[in-house]
């Protein structure tokens, strides 16, 4: 009995051992999230959906701002609305022993919309179960909760992943939590995938409710915390025209509300739709990385204006 409990527990060891030397290959190529949820408390941080993850690029804002680290803590907008598991999430990320912090808010109509199914029953938002939610440990690595619960690969893609260029676009996230995507394409493949996208919003309008009471008190609640530790910034990022159309549809008096909730919080909203021509996207509604380098820089030198 004793030999055979030796053993067992030998080979348990061994099994963690291995799980745990496995997971160590998790690096910002395992998915567009994974990394996000191992790095340290952050004292400034980027939040929004994907647009924010995709355009708004850290190292862009430090180097601007004489060095000063910003973490890029955005995800896309099924998981990552203004919400309960949202605002939960943000506050395990913030360092709270400094109170010197940036925190770039980024906001659009969808993020502050819920969908009409939802809108009298808060237990079923739509990113309510996703890893945002479920995931309580946001500053570990390799973070064990993460692969095991939300992990929606299977786990060899972990090491795979590492090594993988994908034959139409490859994904990865930076130290700073920047989410870089690169795409093989040409203006044909650029075109047609900016209609689907299109479509697929046109489509979403027919199941948003639109404005949501509740993501607006969170959007409040999460400015007024923040603002505890630092300087709070309210951004609208660019979009192609007809996103525009699109947002108008879903909230109409958009930036006029968020022109009141500045005002209420004194805080700076800056909205860059006006300069949407200026820049090129892959879809309608994410930058390329040429512009959204070019885009960074500019946000960055308009924060370092209003700070003067």
């Amino acid at each position: 009995m004793k030999r055979f409990l030796i053993n067992l527990v030998v080979f348990v060891s061994l099994v963690l051992v291995s799980c745990a030397l496995f997971m160590g290959f998790a690096n910002g190529s395992a998915d567009a999230f994974y990394s996000k949820f191992t790095s340290s408390k952050q004292s400034s941080l980027i939040i929004g959906s994907s647009r924010a993850s995709q355009d708004v690029r850290p190292k862009i804002i430090s180097d601007v701002l004489d060095g000063k680290p910003i973490y890029n803590y955005a995800f896309t907008i099924l998981h990552s609305p203004y919400g309960k598991a949202y605002y939960t999430s943000i506050i395990k990320k913030v360092d709270t022993t400094k109170t010197d912090g940036i925190f770039i808010l980024c906001v659009n109509p969808w993020t502050i919309s819920t969908l009409k199914k939802h809108i009298h029953d808060t237990t079923f938002f739509r990113e309510n179960n996703s890893f945002v939610d479920n995931t309580n440990w946001v500053n570990l690595k390799p973070n064990a909760e993460y692969i095991i619960e939300s992990y929606e690969q299977r786990n060899i893609q972990l090491l795979l992943n590492r090594y993988r260029k994908g034959s139409f676009e490859t994904i990865n996230v930076s130290k700073d939590g920047w989410l870089q995507v690169t795409i093989e394409e040409n203006d044909f493949n650029r075109k047609k995938r900016t209609q689907l996208k299109m479509q697929t919003y046109h489509e979403h309008l027919n199941n948003y409710a639109g404005f949501s009471n509740v993501r607006w008190r969170y959007l409040k609640k999460t400015i007024d915390y923040l603002k505890q530790y630092g300087q709070v910034f309210t951004v609208r990022l660019p979009v192609n025209d007809e996103m525009i159309l699109i947002e108008k549809q879903l909230v109409e008096n958009f930036d006029e509300r968020m022109e009141v909730l500045s005002k209420e919080f004194e805080i700076n909203y800056l909205n860059f739709t006006p300069m949407r021509s200026n820049f090129n996207y892959v879809d309608g509604h994410h930058l390329d990385n040429v512009s959204s380098a070019i885009f960074s820089e500019i946000l960055t030198k308009e924060i370092k204006r209003l700070q003067l």
